[in-house]
């Protein structure tokens, strides 16, 4: 997952365990959970210690405030979007999150031939939505979620193979 911050890519990794989560970015790593009090406000418990944190969102931007300091982060276009050179193949490619989601729409099924600039599905990952859409002509060899499931960073959302058109 890269996030831009001060118009610097900050480079990251977020990976599930056990009951919180694990957040490696540069030299620099975090181990925490993390829990919803209500819509936008949230708290984080990391090395005992107790954070209530703000997040709100807009088309570009995501906005985290936490002990009255507010960060704005933006998601590089690119970073939620279909991914090649981890899919196995020049013409086969794969819908992975940048990090943990909630699938809110699956917009395509298995065997459906979708044109380039197709929806495919809407993510949500912060409470900020996400349309992924194809990049080439295609058709959609597995759709591995449905409506509402959680998917982690790596998980294979959607697996399609291109088409030439």
């Amino acid at each position: 997952m890269d996030l831009i911050y001060k118009s610097e890519i900050i480079s990251g990794e977020i990976s599930k365990t056990g009951d919180g989560y694990h957040l490696k970015a540069g030299d620099n790593e975090l181990d925490f959970t993390i829990s919803e009090l209500s819509p936008g406000i949230y708290s984080l418990i990391s090395n005992g210690k107790i954070v209530k944190a703000f997040v709100a969102s807009d088309d570009e931007k995501i906005y985290v405030n936490v002990e009255g300091n507010t960060y704005d982060f933006e998601i590089p276009k690119d970073d939620a979007e279909l991914r090649s050179e981890q899919a196995g193949g020049e013409d086969a490619y794969q819908v992975l999150p940048p990090m943990p989601s909630k699938v809110v729409k699956v917009l395509v099924e298995a065997g459906q031939e979708v044109a380039e600039g197709t929806g495919l599905v809407v993510l949500e990952s912060m409470k900020m939505e996400n349309l992924v859409k194809s990049k080439v002509a295609a058709v959609v060899e597995a759709v591995n979620f449905k409506d509402g499931d959680l998917v982690d960073t790596g998980q294979v959302v959607i697996q399609l193979k291109a088409v030439e058109e």
